[in-house]
């Protein structure tokens, strides 16, 4: 239960280490139970993760509960939704390494037996993942949960009616709208000032919404991660249940290359494109499974390469379709979006789905941490591709 703590807390000569400890909240007790961290990724940077310093102090309570000892730490964040098409942008995906590098540091020097990484944002999400592959310790990801729509409340005198529904995509529509002379100065500004209500990931099949369907289908979140709200009592109590959960992976010995398996990868893949879920899938999850060796498998090669090509297609398709509708109502984006909204209300609804996987594959969850939850939106476009 201690392989990594007990080197650095027993025994007289590691006296001055404990006596850091006490301060912190350590009881004598404490120094006998694994030591969970809790990596955080809080900050005020972006509403993705302006509420995560909460869930943690949740997963710190349901690891003590569990029988362990949690300490909470923090690690960096960025946010592409802010610096895209910007110089910054430059600095978005090396975060995601430093991200990984600094919570296996924290956890190294630490010697924590297992931990509980929370994401909300583009790149800690994969950036926490990829550290869980390469250290191998026992570790459940919490999905930091999807944002509320926001609400146009007093929009001025125009075209755009009160009470209508918003998110971030709606930002970028009234930037074209505004460029078009469609908009004035003060209905885009109602507008951005609407669009994000509180905390949250942007609510859609952005990257964050697809690394979050991906690492549950690998396993590597708990049911219903991936689908709950920001602010939900739900994902409270999964974050409560993530700590406890890494306490149990130690009592029965499961380490995270013990579920990233090839099948596992193949139900992550599977969701991603069932889903239309993001590009950026494709890059992240080739990350995390060159840290586990499945790329020298040469047929997970070619579904790596499926990937692919299937998201070069729908980017394309999707950008034709736009170009042939200039100057016309854009039907095909208008569609792909209000689904991205149905795949998530559905997700929210109809909860577990856990024969989806034999359907599409004719395998279901492999050895996992918990059983992958998947949806009947999912299925249905599975069933359309």
């Amino acid at each position: 239960m201690r392989p990594f703590s007990s080197g650095l807390l027993d025994g007289p000569h590691r006296a001055a280490a404990r006596s850091m400890l006490y301060p912190v909240g350590f009881t004598e007790e404490d120094f006998k139970k694994p030591l969970i961290g809790i990596a955080s990724t809080w900050s005020n940077v972006t509403p993705c993760n302006m509420h995560i310093d909460k869930l943690a102090l949740e997963a710190e309570k349901g690891t003590n509960a569990g029988g362990g000892k949690a300490i909470v730490f923090n690690t960096i964040t960025v946010s592409d939704g802010i610096s895209n098409g910007n110089e910054a942008m430059k600095y978005s995906l090396v975060s995601r390494e430093v991200i990984a590098d600094s919570i296996e540091t924290v956890v190294g020097c630490g010697g924590m037996d297992g931990y509980v990484a929370i994401g909300g944002c583009d790149k800690n999400m994969p950036g926490a993942m990829i550290c869980i592959a390469r250290m191998n310790r026992p570790a459940v990801f919490v999905y930091g949960g999807t944002i509320l729509p926001g609400c146009l409340t007093n929009p001025p005198a125009g075209q755009l009616p009160k009470g209508k529904e918003l998110d971030i995509v709606s930002v970028f529509e009234a930037v074209g709208q505004h460029a078009a002379g469609k908009l004035s100065d003060e209905e885009l500004h109602a507008v951005e000032s609407c669009a994000i209500p509180g905390p949250g990931s942007c609510g859609g099949m952005y990257t964050a919404n697809t690394m979050a369907s991906a690492i549950e289908a690998l396993g590597m979140s708990l049911p219903n991660s991936s689908a709950q709200n920001a602010v939900s009592p739900a994902k409270m109590e999964d974050c409560r249940r993530a700590g406890a959960a890494v306490v149990e992976m130690l009592r029965k010995g499961i380490k995270p290359r013990d579920i990233l398996t090839k099948k596992a990868f193949e139900n992550a893949i599977t969701v991603v494109i069932a889903l239309g879920g993001s590009t950026n899938a494709v890059l992240h999850l080739l990350a995390i499974a060159t840290l586990t060796l499945l790329l020298a498998d040469e047929r997970f090669r070619l579904q790596v390469a499926v990937l692919v090509a299937f998201t070069v297609v729908v980017f394309v398709a999707l950008a034709l379709a736009t170009r042939r509708c200039v100057g016309r109502r854009n039907l095909p984006l208008q569609l792909a979006q209000h689904f991205a909204k149905l795949i998530f209300l559905s997700r929210h609804l109809t909860g577990h789905l856990l024969h989806l996987l034999h359907l599409l594959l004719g395998h279901g969850p492999v050895l996992l941490a918990v059983h992958p939850t998947l949806v009947l939106t999912v299925l249905l476009a599975a069933l359309l591709i």
